[in-house]
């Protein structure tokens, strides 16, 4: 499937030369040995093809799929892998879209699309409209119309919730992604993963007031009877409706086990 797509997408985007050199690029990137899970271009390449009708503009959508984890490391350059990502998608933007008055892609899509990169850090859509890029790539801040401000949100929104689809998948495919992370952070002592693990879930599921996006994107949150109120963590109501509530409890669940495991029992 990737082939096909990204060829498509090269052709779409007014590509001329070195398709196959990126394409290797990519394949090599994410099927590096110390990659368990973060492999899933196919599993996202799906999604596009059961939401195509869903995007205002589909290619921006999946450059950011292409890129969003093509630099991946649970060592050297971890936390920093989504900035080098980025980074690495404007590099591509550079040399493959080149003049842009004439390509498909404008100086505003190739933001977007960095800018969907940055948000797989936190999950989060940035609230400002003004995309800065870094000084080598464009001195000018782009400003996002309201057209333009509309699609980011849109589609920034789906990107990052098929980003996330795994917490909503089934106990069964769920059990096999830890199983995955583990194996990548596999350099850990189990304490210190299981310390680390349990800290990353609570983070997805705490209440942060700043998260709530106007607009588009309705609030993130919700009143539990049972106590505080937790982060919503599917923007769309699309993956909402159908990702949320067994993505609670899968969390719950792992999270109860990685407490147990690092709470000494009497």
């Amino acid at each position: 499937m990737f082939q096909e797509r990204f060829r498509l997408f090269w052709t779409q985007i007014g590509g001329v030369d070195g398709q196959e050199i990126w394409a290797n690029q990519i394949r090599t990137a994410y099927s590096e040995p110390h990659r368990h899970y973060h492999t899933n271009l196919e599993e996202l390449l799906a999604f596009t093809d059961q939401l195509s009708a869903c995007f205002v503009d589909q290619l921006r959508v999946l450059g950011a799929i292409f890129f969003h984890d093509i630099i991946y490391s649970t060592r050297d350059a971890y936390p920093d892998n989504e900035r080098m990502s980025a980074l690495r998608w404007l590099e591509f933007a550079k040399q493959v879209v080149g003049d842009r008055a004439q390509q498909r892609f404008s100086a505003a899509d190739v933001a977007m699309v960095y800018q969907m990169i940055l948000d797989t850090k936190t999950h989060k859509l940035t609230t400002s409209r003004t995309l800065s890029l870094p000084p080598s790539f464009g001195q000018t801040p782009v400003v996002l119309t309201d057209p333009q401000w509309a699609a980011y949100q849109a589609d920034g929104a789906l990107f990052l919730d098929m980003d996330m689809a795994i917490l909503g998948s089934s106990p069964e495919r769920y059990a096999a992604y830890v199983g995955q992370i583990e194996a990548e952070f596999g350099h850990m002592t189990r304490e210190a993963f299981n310390r680390g693990r349990a800290e990353a879930l609570r983070q997805w599921r705490q209440y942060d007031e700043g998260s709530a996006t106007p607009g588009l994107i309705p609030p993130f949150f919700q009143e539990s009877p049972q106590g505080p109120r937790e982060r919503r963590l599917f923007l769309s109501d699309r993956f909402f409706a159908t990702h949320e509530a067994p993505a609670h409890r899968n969390i719950a669940r792992e999270l109860e086990t990685r407490d147990r495991a690092v709470t000494p029992q009497p």
